[in-house]
């Protein structure tokens, strides 16, 4: 028997999938309240059911409680436990869940634009588009600092390339308001598991990225399908953007290291130069009273840290770490 989901009508409509919203979670039930409710408020595309899927991945808090008692006029709300921790898992339950020809992914924190969804699925009516990233602006729950750029926002998620569709896109896709048709990821295979937040920290979007270009797959940019992410104070830190970074070097050698991009060389010698450079960088602002940490030249090189770090680890130990 299909499922089934009441009209505004209150006539039951068995109509087929077109999309399935994914958000995965952990441990943030009163956020992902929050971005249910604001889901709720969205157009819906004409010609079939939407379905609305959170995955858990694995939180102690209530979130099955707050996903539970979410009552949708519009959506078809399931509840999906993924007990291995990491975004990859999460995502790959959420794709093996879901029935809709479109996947929609968002986060937690995520406010949509009521013609977020629309705007998404109307992109597929092009056959040649085969996944559409969408625009992320950043929302702040408190002022951001006064030395934060492009690099810092850029850690934070925001995509704001053009304020006009691109096509073909060719940057990575961003978790936070990317789709994609579901015939495509079954065919190019899963996320990573040992990749993005709870495991190496990042690139698991990228790397899913780029084996879907290798296939010759074409992205979108379309800023009418636009969302807003919510930016606690906890990560408007020097130190969040420095582990932040050092963890985006780790997870680009992981990706180098599954053989996804072509492996580099990594020399002592190299090292030894980057931090000498460093250190004359740090001296620099101190004599000027300037604080040089969190900086865009000692992010770049906390990266080469933490890709330097993995490499002399090695594939064995980091996979070891990385699934435990």
């Amino acid at each position: 028997m299909p499922d089934t989901i009441s009209t505004q009508e209150g006539e039951s409509a068995a109509l087929p999938v077109v999309a399935s919203i994914i958000i995965c979670t952990c441990n943030r039930a009163d956020s992902l309240a929050e971005t249910l409710v604001a889901i709720e408020s969205c157009a819906l595309p004409e010609g079939g059911r939407v379905e609305l899927i959170v995955v858990d991945n694995a939180s102690k808090d209530n979130t099955k409680a707050v996903t539970e008692a979410f009552v949708s006029g519009k959506f078809d709300v399931r509840y999906v436990f993924e007990g291995k921790r990491g975004k990859g898992n999460a995502y790959n339950a959420g794709i093996t869940a879901s029935n809709g020809a479109v996947l929609l992914f968002t986060d937690d924190d995520v406010r949509p634009a009521p013609g977020w969804l629309t705007e998404h699925v109307a992109q597929y009516a092009n056959p040649d588009v085969a996944a559409v990233q969408g625009r992320i602006e950043l929302d702040f729950d408190a002022p951001p600092p006064t030395w934060m750029t492009g690099i810092h926002r850029g850690f934070l998620a925001e995509t704001m390339p053009s304020d006009q569709p691109i096509y073909p896109y060719e940057k990575h896709l961003v978790g936070a308001n990317m789709s994609f048709r579901k015939s495509i990821a079954l065919e190019i295979g899963p996320f990573n598991p040992l990749l993005g937040p709870g495991r190496s920290g990042f690139w698991d979007e990228s790397e899913f990225t780029i084996r879907m270009m290798k296939k010759g797959y074409n992205l979108k940019y379309c800023p009418a399908a636009s969302v807003r992410h919510i930016i606690g104070v906890s990560r408007l830190t020097r130190g969040y953007f420095k582990d932040a970074a050092f963890r985006q070097g780790v997870s680009s050698f992981i990706v180098e290291g599954i053989g996804t991009v072509p492996m580099r060389t990594v020399s002592k010698g190299d090292m030894l130069r980057a931090q000498l450079r460093q250190l004359k960088l740090r001296l620099r602002a101190r004599l000027k009273g300037e604080v040089y940490e969190a900086t865009q030249d000692h992010l770049f090189f906390l990266m080469y840290r933490g890709a330097t770090w993995a490499y002399y680890q090695g594939m064995e130990r980091l996979t070891q770490k990385y699934t435990a």
